[in-house]
């Protein structure tokens, strides 16, 4: 995949994690792109949200590639099959295919040459133009920009131009929740007990503090709660830490070790996490950056009123469904109806369906005083480096009141042994003398 534009914006990075849901894919800039470069390559796509002119090597290499090639945007024009191609004016799309669009798109309209073959149109008010075209004489194809709104269908055209076999097989994986101080232990269980017994792989969202009235509470004033979460990380259910703030992730962390709670993911970005899940509008597969593994939320969470409570997300798991390797997941509020969850496992649940499993991946936590490794063996290994200092300081952050009550007794103990030490000497002395006195006097 070549990209023209001056960055990897969304669009690129989103059709890079299409691509390579096909193929190993490689990202390059328009400007490292030369004759030898792309001899090893069977297929090519070249991006262009703008129309800015393409290196003269990076051209003449594109014109000489003999593979199937895609050219989506206008600079395409640059390039030798589109040579007797025209710009117009420009237009507002606002249907693409059979999809209207919520956000119109503004376009500059081509006029194909006459033996090129339109494969799907686009639409304004009153006309329509070529937006997907394939030129029968040549390796390339055309598509007339990249609209994000097209998530869910681009797949399928990315694939049958480029004539690759897409997958069949989808990944999933459900992710329990809103789980804090506040949370009901016997509800949690049994929504635990639902993905057992349908063998789904049991993952859950932590929250170590919870702000209710403007006070923070802590994940441990929840005893049971902490006691039931201890028992789960000991028979293999993968934690993800929630999102905290910025600044906080490693503080949060150190908590919810503190209390024998490993999370190998978190909900938000840091670089300490090597496996990331993220509510990602438009990302539909996983995809790595810089060597963090990026797992989206495809389905929102949204259970309404009604007689049909689940219809978002059943219209959405349907989309996925369809879409070639897509992945399907969301997250289910640990304080959400049970039977709701059955009904959407039910709806994920097929033959071509894979639950992924976080406990066989291998990732790695690694901060200032905690090292977590998961390996693909399920086995998991904790490094804990806390000073005495730094865990007297947690402590006191966690439960101040607590730690100066400790304090207080501590202090007294001190002072009453002091007292019995100090009686025991004037004691000890007082014997000494009146030995010393008895033995003087005969």
């Amino acid at each position: 995949m070549i990209y023209a534009n001056e960055e990897i914006n969304e669009d690129v990075q989103i059709l890079y994690e299409l691509l390579s849901i096909y193929e190993t894919t490689d990202l390059l800039a328009v400007q490292d792109v030369d004759r030898e470069r792309l001899l090893s390559y069977e297929r090519v796509i070249v991006f262009n949200s703008s129309s800015a002119q393409m290196p003269a090597k990076a051209v003449q290499a594109l014109n000489d590639f003999r593979g199937v090639a895609i050219a989506i945007g206008n600079s395409a024009l640059q390039l030798a099959p589109f040579a007797e191609w025209h710009i117009g004016e420009e237009t507002t799309l606002l249907k693409i295919g059979d999809k209207i669009l919520n956000n119109p798109l503004s376009w500059q309209i081509v006029q194909p040459s006459d033996d090129a073959e339109i494969v799907q149109t686009s639409a304004s008010f009153s006309q329509k133009y070529p937006f997907v075209v394939e030129m029968p004489k040549s390796n390339w194809s055309y598509i007339a920009l990249f609209a994000k709104e097209l998530v869910y269908e681009w797949p399928s055209l990315i694939s049958q131009l480029l004539q690759l076999h897409p997958p069949s097989n989808h990944e999933a994986f459900i992710v329990l929740s809103d789980i804090n101080m506040k949370t009901n232990v016997e509800h949690l269980e049994k929504l635990v007990t639902i993905l057992k017994q349908y063998e789904v792989p049991i993952v859950l969202e932590i929250a170590p503090f919870y702000e209710e009235n403007g006070e923070l509470l802590h994940l441990e004033n929840n005893k049971p709660l902490i006691k039931y979460l201890q028992i789960l990380q000991r028979n293999e259910a993968s934690f993800v830490l929630a999102p905290p703030p910025a600044e906080a992730v490693e503080k949060s962390l150190d908590y919810l070790v503190q209390n024998r709670i490993y999370p190998t993911l978190l909900n938000g970005n840091s670089p300490i996490f090597s496996h990331l899940v993220q509510m990602r509008p438009l990302h539909i597969y996983r995809s790595i950056h810089t060597r963090q593994h990026i797992f989206p939320y495809t389905v929102q969470t949204a259970i309404d009123a009604g007689d049909n409570p689940l219809y978002r997300m059943e219209q959405t798991i349907t989309q996925l469904l369809r879409t070639p390797g897509a992945i399907i997941s969301f997250q289910y509020p640990s304080y959400a109806d049970a039977t709701h969850l059955v009904n959407l496992i039910k709806l994920v649940q097929r033959p071509n369906v894979q639950w992924l499993d976080f406990q066989a991946l291998d990732s790695i936590v690694q901060a200032e005083n905690v090292v977590i490794e998961q390996t693909v063996e399920g086995k998991l290994n904790v490094q804990l480096s806390f000073s005495i200092f730094e865990r007297l300081r947690m402590y006191f952050d966690h439960s101040p009141f607590e730690f100066g009550l400790w304090i207080l007794v501590i202090t007294v103990a001190l002072f009453v042994l002091l007292f019995f030490m100090n009686t025991l000497r004037l004691r000890m002395t007082l014997r000494k003398r009146l030995f010393e006195e008895r033995k003087s006097n005969g």
